[in-house]
């Protein structure tokens, strides 16, 4: 063929780069007779879209790196419960306490401080649907009672020893039941989880004991919460006449300790020994000499919440 002879356009291309230069982004059809062709497809990209594509996927990829970021600092601040395995679903807007008991990775201390300021019915729902939760509380409380220099309930175990064992008694707060253990008495212990088979789960403003039951009913530690009237008007219910109610308290927590003494004469106690000689803890035992008027006849009981420092 002459050199200068018109060329046949079936020529077969072995070279892909010079298919991508002379047609662009080529793909091969059938053709009716079976034949392969080549169809020209997208022209090549100028170097000018090529920069603003390059400019767009940079720009996503940031937009990405900064959700993802936002995502994981919010789950640091806002760990998932241990509890519940899969991401949390949109509920309805929970109570404050809820919100932040719900994640079990958060230390004693905070959760002391939410139980001093916290109405104790919805502590003991809560405590009721997350049971290990109390379980990460009383172990960081036994870790606090080993720093201090005296643990109050030994000081009412002894006072209780030298009392007739035919004493019935009632405990509201009991935590691991540690009175009951070590006293020969009927011991009845009440808190808001059971960690022992001994302990009665309630609310302890509606215990179930029947009225005018019980010889002694001991607060440890346990006058937390914001309804203080509701727990030493139940302990008034349960206990007999003349009765003993003890009650094991951080002195800081009181304003004045004999407006408090003062306070409870109006729920019928008449107070029978105050003991202020120890330097972190206050010791009151009171006797019951009469049933109190009607709840909003009574005045508020009020203490501090006690707040433990960061370590």
């Amino acid at each position: 063929m002459s050199c200068f002879a018109s060329p046949s356009w079936d020529v077969d291309f072995s070279s892909e780069k010079l298919n991508k230069q002379l047609f662009g982004n080529v793909r091969k059809k059938k053709s009716q007779d079976g034949k392969k062709k080549l169809v020209a497809g997208k022209q090549p990209k100028s170097a000018l879209q090529r920069k603003q594509n390059q400019l767009k996927s940079k720009e996503s990829g940031l937009k990405k790196k900064q959700a993802l970021s936002k995502i994981i600092k919010h789950t640091n601040e806002q760990p998932y419960s241990l509890l519940d395995k899969s991401a949390p679903k949109k509920k309805k807007k929970k109570s404050k306490l809820k919100q932040v008991y719900s994640n079990n990775l958060i230390p004693h201390r905070f959760l002391n401080e939410q139980m001093y300021t916290t109405e104790g019915r919805e502590i003991h729902k809560y405590f009721k649907n997350y049971p290990d939760a109390f379980y990460a509380y009383h172990e960081g409380y036994k870790q606090q009672i080993a720093q201090w220099p005296l643990n109050p309930l030994d000081v009412i175990i002894n006072t209780l020893k030298k009392k007739p064992p035919a004493l019935v008694i009632a405990d509201f707060g009991c935590g691991d039941a540690r009175l009951s253990r070590l006293l020969p008495n009927v011991v009845h212990s009440f808190d808001v989880v059971g960690l022992t088979e001994d302990v009665t789960v309630c609310d302890m403003a509606h215990t179930p004991l029947p009225s005018d039951s019980v010889d002694v009913a001991v607060f440890c530690l346990s006058l937390m919460g914001t309804n203080l009237v509701d727990y030493i008007m139940e302990a008034n219910r349960v206990l007999k006449q003349d009765g003993i109610l003890k009650i094991a308290e951080v002195e800081s927590r009181f304003d004045n300790i004999d407006n408090f003494i003062n306070h409870l004469q109006k729920f019928g106690f008449t107070k029978l020994h105050k003991d202020v000689s120890h330097d972190l803890f206050c010791f009151m035992d009171f006797k019951k000499k009469s049933v109190p008027g009607k709840k909003n006849k009574l005045p508020v009981i009020n203490l501090r919440a006690c707040f433990y420092k960061k370590r």
